[in-house]
């Protein structure tokens, strides 16, 4: 079973930069394969490392996904 799309308000919460577990789940990417795709360099959507660690900004991720972030205050339902 597909997991179920982000809504506006979930979309909204999500930080502005993910750790390699968050932005793998959100692709529907396991966590071993996110972290193999970061070291070679074919991860889907832009990342760097910032010390030892990996960061994949939200927004790169989101717009993988034809999502826009951060969600527009226009785009709220009323």
């Amino acid at each position: 079973m597909a997991p179920e799309p982000l809504t506006a308000e979930e979309l909204a919460q999500l930080p502005t930069v993910l750790d390699p577990p968050a932005a793998g789940r959100l692709l529907g990417i396991g966590r071993t394969s996110t972290y193999t795709l970061l070291a070679t360099g074919q991860f889907p959507a832009p990342a760097f490392k910032a010390g030892r660690r990996w960061r994949i900004p939200t927004a790169g991720v989101c717009r993988l996904l034809g999502l826009t972030y951060p969600p527009d205050a226009t785009d709220k339902e009323d």
